[in-house]
């Protein structure tokens, strides 16, 4: 498929120098009026930090709040929890889409994987599912849902997936412990492996397209 190839690698470039235009624009001093009048859906809030993509991607939703969670810190987290709180009072679900690992290592062999590089890449692509688990719980409606995604690289070697395997292993495990924990809150705590999917994330893997 030559065709649909040069279609969707044009298509990527032209939304890497969309990206890049306006993360140029982000350091004018007359930002926030220039988004109001971009991004007029975001005007019931837009966190300091916001950066230029989720801003693109929050008006593609049609969303009309966009909040800032680092799962990095605590309190960005918290934050995020009070502020759906003030905004919802409880809610029925929660998708984990997230995971990080250093490019750099996701290429070789696994054995060379760094200390910090492990450490963060399980605090961020497993831990998160757990500390939003915890801090939503409170608010979470019964019958409630969480939902994250995992990868077949967690039960089988996949080359160049090295630490991410790991931590998608990790990732399932935390999955069937909360699923224990929380549903006798009537919570339900999954993890879907849609297959290897054409993404800008997958693309940071060497040899992806092979896998595809």
């Amino acid at each position: 498929f030559p065709l649909l190839s040069a279609i969707v690698s044009l298509h990527c470039s032209l939304f890497s120098l969309l990206v890049y235009l306006v993360s140029l624009l982000s350091h004018l001093s007359s930002l926030p009026s220039l988004l109001s009048s971009l991004f007029p859906l975001l005007s019931s809030f837009i966190p300091p930090l916001s950066s230029p993509l989720s801003l693109l991607l929050s008006e593609e939703i049609n969303s009309k709040i966009l909040i800032e969670c680092d799962f990095n810190n605590d309190d960005s987290i918290n934050k995020s929890v009070e502020i759906i709180k003030k905004e919802w009072g409880t809610i029925d679900f929660i998708i984990h889409a997230v995971a990080f690992a250093d490019k750099s290592e996701l290429n070789g062999r696994y054995v060379d994987t760094t200390k910090d590089n492990f450490i963060n890449c399980l605090e961020i692509s497993c831990f998160s599912l757990t500390s939003l688990a915890k801090n939503f719980e409170p608010i979470m409606n019964d019958g409630g849902s969480i939902l994250t995604l995992t990868f077949y690289g967690s039960n089988k070697v996949i080359p160049n997936y090295n630490l991410m395997g790991i931590a998608k292993a990790a990732l399932e495990t935390s999955v069937k412990y909360l699923s224990v924990d929380l549903g006798t809150k009537n919570i339900r705590v999954n993890a879907i492996s849609a297959g290897p999917m054409r993404t800008i994330a997958g693309a940071a893997i060497n040899n992806a397209r092979e896998v595809f």
